[in-house]
């Protein structure tokens, strides 16, 4: 009876520990992603570059030179997945309040463009766009985000 006792409290303590760890994780990808975003100056466009290769379990973030690009890097790294890059943008999205739902469909092959607009948080003139490529045979995995700032006149 111990014994049981002392597995169901570890059990109990490490998924606390797990859900409190995705928790953090989150938060930290989307302050990285708002901070980013919210970099941008008027007439300005900033890009972000993070690319998985699942077969050899690698990935990588390009930020072009930009500080706020590699902050921003510096937060996607180690809070996003090496292997399912579809998680990586539907999180992202999830920061902006946005989504890409695809609960009861297994998606094998996606590509394309998501342009985000009016985000809580951030200036109205800001729009966040995000240009992906999942599954394909031809390209590698990747999700490119771009924050533009163009004022309305």
């Amino acid at each position: 009876m111990v014994r049981m006792a002392f597995v169901s409290s570890f059990l109990i303590i490490s998924t606390t520990s797990c859900i409190s760890t995705e928790v953090e994780s989150q938060t930290a990808l989307c302050s990285g992603l708002l901070e980013f975003a919210s970099s941008v100056q008027p007439n300005e466009s900033k890009v972000v570059k993070l690319v998985n290769d699942w077969g050899t379990w690698r990935k990588a973030c390009s930020y072009y030179e930009d500080p706020a690009g590699q902050l921003f890097c510096e937060a996607l790294m180690p809070n996003t997945s090496t292997e399912f890059m579809k998680l990586n943008l539907q999180s992202l999205l999830k920061c902006i309040d946005a989504s890409l739902e695809t609960r009861n469909i297994y998606v094998s092959e996606l590509d394309g463009d998501i342009s985000v607009f009016e985000i809580a948080g951030l200036h109205p003139d800001i729009e966040v766009n995000f240009r992906f490529s999942i599954g394909s045979d031809d390209v590698g995995d990747f999700i490119e985000i771009k924050s533009s700032n163009e004022p309305f006149e």
